[in-house]
């Protein structure tokens, strides 16, 4: 089950971008860098650009087994838009940590998962993050039935998958 919620993360991402270029890569003067915009994949970060900060944190970290074990139970039916920059420290550290949890769970419906980067301003507005949006990245806005649960903003309070079950007991 693990590599679904992969390709569920791939597809959700691609389905929502309808028209828009997914893992579309701009130079951002106020950031000075090349940076993602818009939606995107994980397979975007992938890319040698953003890679090496990507596969550290990914093949690093290690989720608690007690948590994920708890997440299985309560993930089903929830959608989770992450908004963050490429040029940002903390979203190198959180978003690939996230991304490892997300391939741990176990769950038989559909999750969607969301994955939004914004420029140096914090804004994507084709992808639906205006100015005002957020104020710091990353963000991970967590909901259910299109009800907002809770958000983690930039660093979480415990761990991330902590974080994220505690929005959703």
């Amino acid at each position: 089950m693990k590599t679904s919620i992969t390709i569920i993360i791939l597809v959700a991402a691609t389905l929502k971008a309808g028209s828009q270029e997914v893992n579309k890569i701009i130079f951002d003067e106020k950031a000075e860098q090349d940076i993602l915009y818009g939606r995107c994949t994980q397979a975007a970060f992938t890319d040698p650009m953003f890679d090496s900060w990507y596969s550290f944190e990914y093949n690093g970290y290690a989720p608690k087994s007690a948590v994920i074990s708890q997440l299985n139970t309560l993930i089903n039916g929830v959608a989770i838009k992450v908004i963050l920059g490429t040029w940002c420290g903390d979203s190198h550290r959180e978003v690939p940590r996230f991304l490892k949890i997300i391939s741990l769970l176990e769950t038989n419906e559909r999750m969607i998962i969301e994955l939004i980067c914004v420029n140096r301003s914090k804004t994507a507005v084709e992808a639906g993050v205006p100015e005002g949006y957020v104020e710091f990245v990353p963000t991970f806005i967590v909901s259910r039935n299109n009800v907002e649960l809770g958000r983690i903003v930039e660093t979480p309070i415990a761990t991330l998958e902590e974080d994220l079950l505690n929005l959703l007991k």
